[in-house]
C-alpha cells in the first residue's frame, strides 16, 4: 500500500480510527485508575571525609582519606537498603510499615569517581516518600558510624533534601495516556489495513473499476431524502443529478433494444428504487416509458405509484387473462406508465420464460423504453430468464455490503441465461467513497461514429 493509498484510506476510516484510539485511552485510563499509587523522592547523600588536626603531613593524610571514602562508598551502599536501616526509619518516624517494606521500598546508586549516593524511597504519598527518603540518609550515617568505629576519617551527611526535588507518580496518567494513543493508533491501522486487504465488498466506483471487466454506469449516493418522498418522489438534489448521469450512460452504455431488466445480485440492493427512478428521469427528458414489475414473488411498486395491490397485472396478462389495457396505468408523470405485477406466485418462472413474456416485451419496446424490476438474480432465476429477452440487464450493487463475487456470480448467471449485461450502478454510496463523478467517454457506437458516454 502507497502512503497516497494509507492517507486515502485514513481519510475513509477515520471515525474507526477515532474510535479505537478514543477506546484505547479510555482504557489506559481505567489502567491509571486501577493499578495502586506510589510516589517516589529521591535525597542525596555525601560521604565527607576529616583529617585529624594532630596529623603531621595532613596533604598526604586527606589525599589518602578521599581516595579511601572514594572507593568505601560503594562498600557502604548495601547498608542504604537494608532491614537495620529500615528498622532504624520505622523507629525515627513512627511508621506502620515494617523494616522488611521500608527496605524494599529504597535503592541506592553511586555514581563511579563520586563520593555521593542517591537514595530514592517510594511510599503511598508524596510527604511519606520525602521523609522516608532523607531518613533513610540520615539513619544510614548513623549505622555506617556504628559499624566503622569512632576512627574511621569520613562521615555520610545529607547533601540535597528530597524537598528540592520533585516526587514523581507512578503509574503516570500522562505516560499511560500517551502510550494508549500511540497504542491506539498502532491497532487501528493493522485493523483497518487487515480490513482492507480482507475485504471485498465493492464501496466506491475504484472498487469496482478494480474488481474486473465491469461497467460503471453510475453511483446514487445515500440520502434519507429517497425513504421520505418513496421511491417515485423527488429526492435530494445529488440523488436527482445521479440518476440523471444515469439515464444518460444507460442510453449509450451498451445493450440493445429499448428495454432493460434491473435487478441486483442480493434482496434489498435497492434495485426497485433505481429502477423507478431510473423510469422517472427517462420521462421526464421527453420519453414514452413503462415500469413494469416483473417481481411476481414480493412486487413493491404498486404503492408507489397508487396501484391497488390486487388490482390484474403482469401475471395475469401472461396468463392471458387480460390484455395490455387493461392493466396498464398511467403515472402522475407524463409519458410514464406502469404494470403492476399483479397476483404474486410462488413459482413464476414458467411464466417469465413463456413465449408471452416475449411478445409483450417486444410489443412494449416498439414505441417505449421499457424497464422491469426483477427479483434478486442470486436468490431466484427470474431475471436471468428475462434477460434472454430484453435489451440489456442493469445490476444494482450497494455499496459497502455487495461483493466482487456476488456481482461476478450475478454476470455469470444472466450471461449463462443468454442476457447481456449493460453495466452496474452503484447504490446508497457513502460521500466518504465517492470519488469523481463520471467523466466523459467516447467510445465507438454500433453503427460507426462516436457515441459520448459520461
Amino acid at each position: 500500500m502507497t502512503l497516497n493509498g494509507l492517507l486515502a484510506l485514513s481519510r475513509q476510516r477515520i471515525g474507526s480510527l477515532a474510535l479505537v484510539i478514543v477506546l484505547s485511552v479510555m482504557a489506559a485510563l481505567g489502567a491509571v485508575a486501577a493499578l495502586p499509587v506510589t510516589y517516589t523522592a529521591k535525597a542525596v547523600g555525601y560521604m565527607r571525609v576529616y583529617v585529624p588536626d594532630n596529623v603531621a603531613d595532613t596533604t598526604d593524610s586527606y589525599y589518602v582519606a578521599t581516595q579511601l571514602a572514594s572507593r568505601k562508598i560503594d562498600a557502604v551502599i548495601p547498608v542504604f537498603t537494608s532491614e537495620t536501616v529500615g528498622q532504624r526509619v520505622v523507629d525515627s518516624l513512627g511508621l506502620d510499615e515494617t523494616a522488611s517494606q521500608i527496605a524494599r521500598s529504597l535503592t541506592a546508586t553511586h555514581a563511579e569517581n563520586t563520593a555521593t549516593v542517591v537514595v530514592t524511597a517510594k511510599a503511598s504519598s508524596p510527604q511519606s516518600a520525602r521523609r522516608v527518603a532523607d531518613e533513610a540518609i540520615v539513619q544510614s550515617a548513623q549505622e555506617v558510624r556504628e559499624l566503622e568505629g569512632d576512627r574511621y576519617p569520613g562521615e555520610i551527611v545529607l547533601m540535597s533534601s528530597s524537598e528540592l526535588s520533585e516526587v514523581t507518580r507512578s503509574p503516570s496518567s500522562i505516560r499511560f495516556v500517551a502510550f494508549g494513543a500511540f497504542g491506539g493508533l498502532v491497532l487501528a491501522y493493522i485493523w483497518i489495513i487487515l480490513r482492507e486487504v480482507t475485504d471485498n465488498t465493492v464501496r466506491g466506483v475504484d472498487d469496482l473499476r478494480a474488481a474486473g471487466d465491469l461497467t460503471a454506469l453510475g453511483a446514487v449516493p445515500y440520502s434519507s431524502s429517497i425513504s421520505r418522498v418513496g421511491a417515485g418522489g423527488t429526492a435530494a438534489p445529488a440523488v436527482e443529478e445521479a440518476m440523471r448521469r444515469l439515464r444518460i450512460n444507460v442510453l449509450h452504455g451498451g445493450g440493445s433494444g429499448g428495454s432493460l431488466i434491473v435487478t441486483s445480485p442480493a434482496a434489498a440492493d435497492g434495485r426497485t428504487t433505481v429502477a423507478a427512478r431510473l423510469a422517472r428521469v427517462f420521462s421526464l427528458a421527453g420519453a414514452r416509458v413503462v415500469l413494469v414489475d416483473g417481481d411476481l414473488r414480493a412486487p413493491a411498486l404498486a404503492e408507489t405509484f397508487g396501484v391497488d395491490a390486487d388490482a390484474s397485472g403482469l401475471s395475469q396478462l401472461l396468463a392471458g387473462e387480460v390484455s395490455v389495457d387493461e392493466v396498464m396505468t398511467e403515472a402522475s408523470i407524463p409519458g410514464l406508465e406502469f404494470i403492476p405485477a399483479g397476483r404474486t406466485l410462488s413459482n413464476p418462472s414458467e411464466l417469465l420464460a413463456s413465449s408471452r413474456m416475449a411478445a409483450l416485451i417486444a410489443e412494449l419496446e416498439a414505441d417505449r423504453i421499457v424497464v422491469i424490476d426483477s427479483p434478486p438474480v442470486l436468490d431466484y432465476a427470474d431475471a436471468a430468464i428475462m434477460a434472454e429477452r430484453a435489451g440489456g440487464v442493469l445490476l444494482v450493487a450497494r455499496a459497502g455490503r455487495t461483493t466482487v463475487n456476488d456481482l461476478q456470480e450475478a454476470i455469470l448467471a444472466i450471461e449463462q441465461g443468454g442476457g447481456t449485461v449493460a453495466g452496474v450502478v452503484l447504490n446508497r454510496v457513502s460521500s466518504r467513497w465517492r470519488r469523481r463523478p463520471f467523466g466523459a467517454v467516447h467510445s465507438e457506437a454500433p453503427g460507426g461514429g462516436r457515441r459520448e458516454r459520461r
